[in-house]
């Protein structure tokens, strides 16, 4: 059985290392009290229980455990936070792209299609025949057509960028921030 003295003393070493938590401050005076016990019931005196139960409790300190709880009480919603944000980003990337390249490009009917894909090019900031046809992409014509098969290939394959690519270079970010979450 610890005496009050001896409880004391264990809960003052405690407070010298200048714990935030009561709650943490308190279970940890819990532990080192039934391991000094135990060790006192093999027959060391109190110090040198104090001393066996403060390595094996804290070999690193008791502050490096208050960190290990800070850690782990806050990493889900920190976790929570990026997954989140990466979805969202993805999402506003679809919603750019398509909106800058999709809805122009086909909503400009009235245009050959061989001009659309100058238009295309236009736009990526390079010059076709030296003059980029910015302007026109983004008139809006209200008569629909029928997009080519060349068209058809090309959105296709554009939304399968979208949907494989994109989601894969989120999800390559994501996992090396999360990464970089848990080292720290």
């Amino acid at each position: 059985m610890i005496s009050d003295e001896e409880l004391y003393f264990i809960r003052r070493q405690l407070d010298l290392h200048q714990l935030e938590g009561a709650d943490l401050t308190n279970d940890l005076v819990d532990h080192f009290c039934c391991i000094v016990e135990e060790q006192m019931s093999e027959g060391n005196t109190f110090n040198e229980a104090f001393d066996i139960a403060f390595k094996r409790i804290s070999p690193d300190g008791p502050k490096e455990i208050e960190k290990d709880l800070i850690y782990l009480l806050t990493i889900k919603r920190k976790i929570m936070f990026k997954k989140s944000a990466y979805v969202f980003g993805y999402i506003s990337l679809i919603l750019v792209i398509s909106g800058i390249l999709f809805v122009p490009f086909f909503q400009s009917a009235s245009v050959h299609p061989s001009e659309r894909m100058d238009e295309l090019i236009a736009l990526s900031g390079m010059s076709v025949n030296g003059t980029p046809k910015l302007q026109s992409l983004f008139s809006l014509s209200t008569t629909p057509s029928r997009p080519s098969l060349s068209e058809l290939l090309w959105g296709s394959g554009f939304a399968v960028f979208l949907l494989t690519v994109v989601p894969f270079w989120f999800y390559k970010a994501y996992q090396k921030s999360i990464l970089k979450l848990q080292k720290s």
